[in-house]
């Protein structure tokens, strides 16, 4: 059982890493090349119980613990480049690959092949690999684990705040699925644990073959994060900047030409209704007034106290109620007067009603009808 399970995680990972790799939808290009890369370091992380199952031998590096310091830093790039597409790689991050190499080091220099087998040098510097092994082992490992992670949980919770500026819908492209993969790793640290005692390998095997699954799954059916021009990527970081001067001494100050811009956005939301429109964002309703991106996003925050995102869901759900207290919108479900006003979630459309008015919309449809 156990065997068909490894063969199984290595054609699968091999498999799923290329087409993710070849990305034939062509979004978020940079993230998933990355992601592809950490879908490759499973497949080393178990090549060598692949081979000792299939009669194979490569040599006597150990390609499973190689990657084992390289999959964290592998994955807190692919968070990186899913979240900020147009980063430039630098030489330093390199420096992050840096325990992988050495182990490659001091692993050749506490090894050697005489006469086609393995033997252990027991020199001085064989002792001192042996050593510095079990330190990046007990020591660097589990810290790199921390470090790296917390990171990714950051990096992933800047990302939700940031695309809440720009987008009025943020499901499918909040990365909620990178998430439950750190999730899903941090997990397999437990069950590990468990595997000690155990030595269950067919557990712990079982798991990582539908995480595989569950990671090609969501790889497959990604949509993409930033769908917009390169200008309005170029907008996206002024505000970005923007915002953070006006969380500090340097706040701009409001003007009487913002506020009539500000009044212009609310007789549009009155009279055209843009909020019902799913894909409507902060560029096309800037469009619409002929404004730039980041004068809109900044007399938003600015008279309305939110961002772009809780400003446009603030009208779906005014919307949403007068169609449900509308007895010629019965024909309608719930869902479906959620999708009507610009919604494209059932999950995200019951939190938001709830949280501005503290009922679900069916409380509040029995509420106006009992």
């Amino acid at each position: 059982m156990n065997q068909l399970l490894v063969n199984l995680i290595a054609g699968s990972s091999l498999l799923i890493a290329l087409l993710i790799f070849l990305n034939p939808n062509k979004h978020n290009i940079a993230g998933n090349r990355w992601l592809s890369l950490f879908i490759f370091c499973i497949f080393l992380m178990n090549i060598d119980e692949f081979l000792y199952y299939n009669n194979l031998d490569f040599g006597h590096i150990k390609f499973y613990v190689f990657s084992r310091y390289c999959i964290v830093p592998v994955f807190y790039f692919t968070i990186i480049y899913f979240v900020k597409p147009n980063k430039k790689w630098k030489p330093r991050y390199f420096l992050h690959f840096i325990f992988g190499l050495l182990f490659i080091i001091f692993e050749q220099n506490s090894t050697q092949i005489l006469n086609g087998n393995l033997v252990i040098n027991k020199s001085v510097s064989s002792t001192f690999s042996v050593f510095f092994n079990q330190f990046l082992m007990y020591v660097v490992l589990p810290s790199q684990f921390i470090i790296y992670f917390w990171q990714c949980f950051k990096e992933i919770e800047k990302h939700n705040q940031n695309i809440k500026k720009f987008s009025s819908n943020t499901e499918g492209i909040d990365l909620k699925w990178l998430k439950h993969i750190l999730y899903i790793i941090i997990s397999f640290s437990f069950f590990f644990v468990i595997y000690i005692f155990t030595q269950s390998a067919v557990m712990i095997n079982s798991l990582l073959l539908i995480s595989l699954l569950f990671i090609g799954y969501n790889a497959m059916r990604q949509k993409e994060i930033f769908p917009f021009s390169d200008s309005s990527k170029k907008e996206m970081k002024t505000i970005i900047k923007q915002e953070k001067k006006n969380n500090s001494t340097k706040k701009r100050k409001a003007s009487d030409d913002d506020y009539k811009l500000y009044e212009a956005l609310l007789q549009l939301m009155e009279t055209e209704k843009p909020f019902l429109s799913s894909e409507l964002s902060l560029f096309s309703l800037a469009n619409q007034l002929s404004v730039s991106a980041h004068n809109l996003s900044f007399i938003i925050n600015e008279y309305s106290g939110e961002n772009f995102n809780q400003f446009i869901n603030r009208y779906r759900v005014e919307e949403a109620k007068k169609m449900i207290v509308n007895s010629k919108n019965n024909h309608l479900s719930i869902l479906g007067i959620g999708f009507e006003v610009g919604f494209n979630s059932k999950s995200v459309f019951n939190t938001t009603f709830k949280k501005l008015t503290k009922q679900t919309p069916n409380e509040f449809k029995k509420s106006n009808f009992s």
